[in-house]
């Protein structure tokens, strides 16, 4: 069973100046439009993400922050949806945990025994 400790959630960029530097980081071509590579990067190299490295959340947040923003830039995160993109990963991680806790068979399913259990 997958232990993701979320604990640096909490360590979250919490003003919109720390979230423009750690966007900035990972925007290595200044378009101010992030693609997946740049925050898988972000989350492979930046200590805030160390204890997560849960690539379905990242791929899940990825896509609803990329819904909720302009169709012009589809496939790529823009500053606003970036702030989407955070809160997103980290409630995607918490459930992740929340079910890899229930899922003890670790098959990424939850059977009948598992969600009495749970």
């Amino acid at each position: 069973m997958q232990q993701n400790n979320v604990k640096t959630l909490d360590h979250w960029p919490q003003t919109k100046e720390d979230r423009k530097k750690l966007f900035d980081r990972y925007d290595p071509d200044g378009n101010n439009l992030l693609s997946l590579k740049n925050l898988q990067q972000m989350t492979d190299q930046e200590k805030i993400f160390k204890d997560l490295n849960n690539k379905q959340a990242l791929m899940r947040a990825y896509k609803k922050a990329d819904e909720v923003g302009s169709k012009k830039y589809e496939g790529l995160i823009t500053r606003k949806e970036f702030f989407y993109f955070l809160r997103y990963l980290r409630d995607y991680c918490k459930l992740w945990k929340e079910f890899d806790l229930i899922d003890t068979s670790d098959d990424k399913r939850v059977d009948l025994d598992e969600f009495k259990k749970g």
